[in-house]
Parts: structure tokens; sequence; C-alpha cells
């Protein structure tokens, strides 16, 4: 992924349950980027942060996040995991548009050609934004990416939010400071997720390991 770059950093806490606290930085990363992970052991992330970005202007990203490791005894603590951590980004590939009234709903084909089906609800103004939200079958090594063109040509990238599981995905649309007036079309596009390995993390003070990064390239995993 260079020049792209993480930086990474891992702490474990006993608190009657495993927990593990993942912090990392992602330096030079374009602005809505996407990450997915997955853990071995696997684990299911309860929380996360993205707090403020650093003053030297470099790095795009810092997040931290709570991850809930299986449960062990005592005698057979979780030393370390691997985790993989996969970025989107770029504008993506445009696969669905829609205009500004009504509902939406039908059938879209993946890059790779998948076909899957895509609907959206009525755009929704309030105070200063615009929200729409899509639901759409789950994308399987890809992740979507939603826009909105101005009458003028300028394109505005959502603030999303989404959830999925193994019949559906939805993704919450937001953007801020535009009229619906001011919107001639939405876009949906997507993005392949490119996959990196941290491999033997330590989840324990003073249990050393060896950690190793495996690029997994492009796509499923």
């Amino acid at each position: 992924m260079s020049p792209q770059s993480f930086k990474t950093e891992w702490n474990y806490a006993s608190t009657g349950e495993s927990i593990a606290q993942l912090v990392f930085e992602t330096e030079g990363f374009p602005n809505h980027s996407s990450f997915s992970y997955k853990f071995t052991p696997a684990a299911s992330v309860t929380g996360g942060a993205v707090p403020a970005f650093p003053s030297n202007g470099k790095l795009f990203r810092c997040e931290l996040m709570f991850v809930n490791l299986p449960k062990l005894d005592t005698t057979n603590a979780l030393k370390e995991f691997t985790v993989q951590i996969g970025v989107a980004s770029g504008s993506g590939t445009v696969i669905s548009t829609r205009g500004t009234d009504g509902g939406y709903a039908g059938d879209a084909t993946l890059p790779d050609g998948t076909r899957f089906h895509v609907m959206s609800i009525n755009p929704i103004e309030g105070n200063g934004f615009v929200a729409l939200t899509y639901s759409y079958s789950p994308l399987q090594g890809w992740d979507a990416c939603i826009s909105a063109v101005a009458n003028d040509g300028t394109i505005h990238e959502a603030v999303a939010t989404g959830t999925s599981d193994d019949n559906l995905a939805t993704s919450e649309a937001r953007f801020e400071g535009i009229k619906l007036s001011n919107i001639k079309e939405f876009r949906f596009a997507v993005r392949r997720f490119q996959w990196l390995e941290f491999r033997n993390v330590s989840l324990q003070p003073g249990h050393r390991t060896a950690v190793t990064v495996n690029d997994l390239g492009g796509g499923k995993i």
C-alpha cells in the first residue's frame, strides 16, 4: 500500500472480560477512505472513536477501538492475535445514479460482474443538511461510497454510517451545508478493499512477539 502507512499501538486490559484497545494512525490516505477489520481469533468491535487529527497535517486518521476477544480462563489467557485491516480509497466506480424525487430500486453490477440489488428511500432535508439511506445486498470485498452532484457539477462526499449482515447492508449518508434543491443527482459507487494483515500482535505486557505484516491484496478475504 506504499506510500500509505500505518502506525499501530496495542494495549490489553483485564476487566473481567478480554478487551484489547487498538490505536492506529494512517498516513497518506485521502479523505473519505473507509476501513474494515477482521480478527483471529474471531472478535467484535464494541466501541470506537476517531480522535482529533494531529496538528502536523500529515496523518489522516487516528482511531481508537475496543475489541471483544474470546473469553479465556486466567490460566489460558489470550497472549496474541491477528488483525486484518482493509482500506478502500478514491472515488470508486459509479454503478447507480438516482434523482432527488421519490424512492429508487433496481439491479446493479459490480466491476467484477456480480449482480446485486440496491434501493433507497426519499431524501430527507433538515436544517443545513440532506440525508439519504441506501439498502443493498451485502458487498463482499467492496465498500459503498455515496456522493451528491450539485447543480453546478460540484461533487459532495457523504458522511456515512452503516450496518451489514448476511442478508442486507444499509448505508445512511448525510450531506452537510447543501440544500436538496441544489442537488442534481445522487451516486452510489463501490471501492475494492485492499487488505493488510498484522500477525502475532502481543496482547500482554512483557510478552514479546515478532509481528509480521502481510499485504493480502484486494477484494474478499
